[in-house]
């Protein structure tokens, strides 16, 4: 062993001491576990940035589920008023254009309203939704007749 200090070499001879090979494993396995425990650390401390940033992510898409479930819901609303108005007015408008033909029959600036109602809302004429439901096929074709003066 002497020359291995000397020199700083160990020797080739394969004759080992007990000591010398207890201190390469004892070295070897304390180097393994630093490595080991740095691996350890660093996954540990990635995986629970990982999880905080998974932790905000999941927070934040909450706030914006909530908040476009109630816009959904206000734009149905809005929408459900709307479609209420404009059936009412539709009705209305209906029945005017109805009233007015029977004043004033030939009247060439309620033909042109009645035309523009007709390509507006297809159908109009045909149905004559009153609130009780579709006039009677005999009636229907009575209002068709007074719409159509030729």
């Amino acid at each position: 062993m002497r020359l291995a200090v000397a020199t700083g070499v160990a020797p080739m001879d394969g004759n080992y001491s007990a000591g010398e090979v207890g201190g390469i494993f004892a070295g070897i396995t304390t180097a393994v576990a630093g490595i080991w425990a740095a691996a350890k650390w660093l996954l540990g401390w990635r995986d629970g940035k990982l999880k905080a940033w998974e932790e905000s992510l999941d927070r934040r898409e909450k706030a914006l589920r909530l908040k476009t479930e109630a816009r959904l819901v206000a734009v149905e609303t809005e929408v459900g008023v709307l479609r209420t108005a404009f059936f009412d007015t539709r009705g209305i408008l209906f029945e005017v254009t109805v009233e007015m033909r029977l004043q004033t029959p030939h009247s060439p600036v309620l033909a042109r309203a009645e035309a523009q109602l007709g390509k507006r809302y297809p159908g109009l004429h045909d149905s004559y939704a009153t609130p009780m439901g579709p006039l009677p096929d005999d009636m229907a074709d009575h209002v068709r007749r007074l719409d159509d003066p030729a």
